[in-house]
């Protein structure tokens, strides 16, 4: 009975899931991956027009404590709102051992209430599900969230460029559309002092500039991780030390970096460790004049390393 439920739900709910959102802020499972496990189920694409019916998840602690995971501490609860967000239907899920189960059946109890309601009226039939037990019923949203949210990042980093390690600090801004793993990124960047010997004394350069970037992330219940790339502009400043006369000088310097950041979380905060490699279009020569001439050049390729925290939640704005 159970399989068959499913088949006649995968041939029926297409003209409904098109009106649907899923929102909440469960992270076992998330509202993604019930919606990639409904997909199937819904052979015509998903409009980008206003949803008129709405399936919120929530968690419900349990009444005794588990020892076997923390996504066992509490049971999951779908809910189906109707077009004037009144309350259609609502469902709590079993207790399974991991959350890609959780999201494949949380997919299918929706298919089955889509399968069984009508399209602009409260259902009227019962549904063919076995009894689940009475929970407390939380409060519909207010309104649908924003389509697009912004998330900020601080962190500090260390450069690593010609066997020198200099300290650094990021500041990051990020619009990310809502349901999408990609994101688009403004920073600024400031660097902290290299040195490279050079005869008698050294060269010393900084940089502080911006950047303008982009990002995909892959999620796995609470860890992250993300694919990043940046067009840097910065400005670049030289000097020497250690010599009887010391001169310097600026100039503008593009670049591009390429990495990756592993994070934990998905709600307000989230921490995360990243690295990224740096190449440098410019070629910036340095030398001491007079007498036996002596001359270098600034590294073009660098090495980043970073620790730092995102806030904002992915529905959130500022």
């Amino acid at each position: 009975m159970f399989g068959l439920a499913v088949m006649v739900a995968a041939a029926l709910a297409g003209d409904a899931v098109a009106t649907l959102e899923i929102r909440g802020e469960t992270s076992c499972p998330n509202p993604e991956a019930v919606r990639k496990q409904l997909e199937p189920l819904a052979p015509r694409p998903w409009p980008k027009d206003t949803p008129v019916k709405l399936v919120v998840l929530a968690e419900a602690p349990l009444a005794e404590a588990k020892n076997d995971g923390p996504q066992n501490h509490v049971d999951v609860v779908v809910t189906l709102f109707g077009p004037a967000l009144d309350l259609l239907e609502e469902r709590r899920l079993g207790r399974y051992s991991s959350c890609d189960e959780r999201a494949r059946a949380g997919a299918i109890v929706i298919a089955t209430w889509l399968t069984a309601l009508p399209a602009a009226a409260p259902p009227t039939v019962a549904l063919a599900l076995s009894a689940a037990p009475t929970v407390t019923r939380t409060a519909p949203p207010a309104a649908p969230g924003p389509t697009l949210s912004f998330q900020a990042t601080a962190a500090a980093l260390a450069s690593l460029s010609a066997d020198t390690i200099a300290p650094g600090l990021l500041v990051e801004a990020a619009l990310v559309p809502r349901g999408s793993r990609w994101s688009l990124s403004l920073a600024g960047l400031l660097g902290g002092r290299h040195h490279k010997g050079l005869g008698d004394g050294q060269a010393t350069w900084w940089r502080w500039g911006g950047g303008a970037g982009a990002a995909w992330r892959a999620v796995r219940g609470t860890v992250w991780l993300d694919v990043r790339g940046a067009l840097l502009v910065t400005h670049l400043g030289i000097e020497g030390t250690g010599f009887v006369n010391n001169t310097g000088g600026t100039t503008w310097d593009v670049g591009g970096a390429f990495g990756s950041r592993l994070g934990y979380g998905g709600g307000r905060v989230q921490p995360w460790l990243g690295a990224w490699v740096v190449g440098w279009t410019g070629t910036q020569n340095i030398h001491i004049a007079g007498g036996d001439a002596v001359q270098g050049e600034i590294p073009r390729l660098d090495a980043l390393f970073g620790v730092g925290a995102t806030f904002g939640a992915p529905d959130e704005t500022f």
